[in-house]
């Protein structure tokens, strides 16, 4: 006979594969085949791997953007080693004081000058980690890199690449995907 001892014992001792979920039962915990177990170990191997890959690209992405500050740091004495630098970065910062120069209606030469440079450059947006990661793997999110930010980098990068700056390859990959970027949108 079942006594209730006997009844909850059994139960504790039971290995529950199966479990009611308004009506349906559903598997609960049961053996993994070596198939689904390879597989769960290759995704985990994967999700790993991406990991590694997006830290990677971090990294090597603040290297460049360290690496560029340095190159414009070591040009910003002769604005003539880095004319087409100094002309986008004085451009950009024109742009960033039109409205109040045209509020103002003061007329202002804005020919290249190292303080215009550093101007520009502080107005210029560049990729953040996040995003420099995103793009070095492909992808442009349009939450990250909106309005004329894309254009603008990369008429910074052009030039910068014009006057002998060389990126590297997380460089590379996150210019690319921004042009492709810009290329779709005009379409």
């Amino acid at each position: 006979s079942t006594t209730p001892e006997r009844l909850e014992a059994a139960v504790a001792d039971a290995k529950p594969t199966a479990y009611d979920i308004d009506g349906n039962w559903v598997e609960l915990l049961r053996e993994e085949s070596d198939e689904e177990r390879a597989m769960g170990e290759r995704r985990r191997e994967e999700a790993a791997e991406a990991e590694r890959a997006s830290q990677r690209a971090g990294e090597l992405w603040e290297v460049e953007r360290a690496g560029m500050l340095s190159w414009l740091s070591d040009r910003i004495g002769d604005l003539k080693s880095m004319r087409r630098t100094a002309v986008a970065l004085s451009d950009r910062a024109m742009e960033s004081v039109e409205d109040v120069l045209a509020e103002m209606g003061a007329e202002v030469d804005m020919s290249p000058t190292a303080a215009l440079c550093v101007i520009g450059w502080a107005a210029t947006w560049k990729p953040d980690r996040m995003c420099a990661v995103a793009l070095a793997q492909g992808h442009a999110n349009a939450y990250q890199v909106y309005g004329e930010n894309p254009a603008r980098y990369i008429a910074l990068a052009d030039a910068m690449e014009a006057d002998g700056y060389e990126f590297g390859e997380v460089g590379q990959a996150v210019n690319e995907t921004l042009r492709k970027h810009l290329d779709g949108k005009g379409e």
